[in-house]
């Protein structure tokens, strides 16, 4: 059975519903950061222009929640959690003796 049949079988049992259709959603993936997927190239370019800004502070006219102030922020976590896996490491290595 195929989809053609399925719809054909819907028709059938009720006749005055119209099945609905999910289509396909283009979609825009950001090409650095946590390559966020987005519904326009603006607002990726948007998420890549926030990430690229890091570390210079974020401007007052950008508003939370935007594509560009998510790439700012998640700019600045990626840089945390690099800082918190680099002192992770070297506490482990100090925990074996390889610290100095």
């Amino acid at each position: 059975m195929n989809a053609i049949d399925n719809v054909a079988q819907l028709l059938a049992a009720e006749p005055n519903v119209a099945p609905a259709f999910v289509q396909r959603v283009q979609q825009y993936v950001a090409r650095c950061g946590n390559r966020r997927t987005f519904l326009s190239s603006s607002d990726a370019a948007a998420y890549e222009r926030g990430w690229s800004h890091w570390p210079e502070p974020l401007p007052d006219d950008v508003e939370l929640s935007t594509p560009m102030s998510c790439g700012w922020w998640d700019a600045e976590r990626a840089h945390d959690e690099r800082l918190e896996d680099r002192a992770r490491q070297r506490e482990e290595e100090r925990a074996d003796g390889w610290g100095f």
